[in-house]
């Protein structure tokens, strides 16, 4: 046998989690790694390129279960299209801003104009993850910094909320798709990071059941059992109230069913989970995708 990588050390080389790893390989069979005498997997470099481009082809906004029937030079030229039509940076820069300045001015329909353009463009997650999610953060950065004031982080918060709202009430899950809770734990009175995860999750084809902001740990772990989700996605955005948020992140791994999944995205996912690499919706794209490769509860 060749000597060839762990899965451990494809997951470094790769940005997919372990996780994420053996769900495409079981559901969708993208790769099959020769196995070890201990019977661990042993990966080659054809294999740890092929997801790669995987990798590379769901970040860029496509479903695993259409690209994962693709051959390697399939998924290249794939990849190659997207980027010759893909929407450019600069164009992004330019909307968020032009809705900064939108919310400087108090400007809502301005504001509601810049983000509907970036959804025509860019598709709602596309416009979720390169315009609003840039644009609050400049504007929490602005407030912090005194350039900006309440009143224009509730202007803000108001026409992003409508858009999240809106495109969340728009999708359309079969009952039977793999369901999740999204929640905004105890102590994080932030909604928007939620919000933009519920969304993302419902253009994955996950059944989502959307909880809010500053949800208590027992009431998640009811609305698991009603729903029978696959998983919890909670949004630590801010870093108010951290041992709050621990002591509700320890009551939920404890009494959560065994096959549940528990995943902390956002800025501050730090205090809660040991892996810091879920801060954006990009971070969140292939874990939700490993979601849609469970079966239904």
């Amino acid at each position: 046998m060749k000597e060839g990588y762990s899965i451990r050390t494809v997951a470094q080389l790769t940005g997919l989690s372990i996780h994420v790893i053996r769900a495409w390989e079981r559901r969708y069979g993208v790769v099959e790694p020769e196995r070890t005498e201990g019977n661990q997997r042993n990966y080659s470099e054809e294999d740890v390129l092929r997801l790669r481009l995987l990798a590379r082809a769901v970040d860029a906004g496509h479903s695993i279960g259409r690209v994962s029937a693709l051959s390697d030079n399939e998924l290249e030229q794939l990849l190659q299209d997207s980027a010759a039509n893909s929407f450019e940076d600069g164009d992004a820069e330019s909307l968020v801003k032009e809705a900064l300045d939108a919310v400087r001015r108090l400007d809502s329909p301005a504001l509601e104009d810049a983000i509907m353009r970036a959804a025509v463009a860019l598709g709602q997650t596309g416009a979720i993850e390169l315009v609003v999610e840039p644009l609050m953060n400049e504007i929490g950065r602005a407030w912090h910094e005194g350039e900006l004031r309440i009143m224009h982080e509730h202007v803000a918060s108001a026409v992003v909320r409508n858009f999240l709202g809106n495109a969340l009430r728009a999708s359309h899950t079969p009952a039977d798709a793999v369901g999740v809770v999204v929640a905004a734990p105890s102590g994080q009175l932030h909604e928007l990071g939620a919000l933009s995860c519920a969304v993302a999750a419902a253009a994955a084809g996950l059944r989502v059941t959307y909880l809010g902001a500053d949800v208590p740990a027992e009431e998640i772990l009811a609305a698991v059992l009603r729903t029978g989700s696959a998983a919890v996605i909670l949004s630590v955005v801010f870093p108010a109230s951290p041992g709050r948020v621990r002591d509700e992140f320890a009551v939920l791994q404890k009494h959560l069913q065994p096959g549940v999944r528990l995943i902390a995205g956002g800025a501050s996912a730090s205090l809660v989970a040991q892996d810091d690499r879920m801060r954006t919706l990009s971070d969140l794209r292939s874990e939700l995708s490993a979601l849609t490769s469970a079966p239904p509860a």
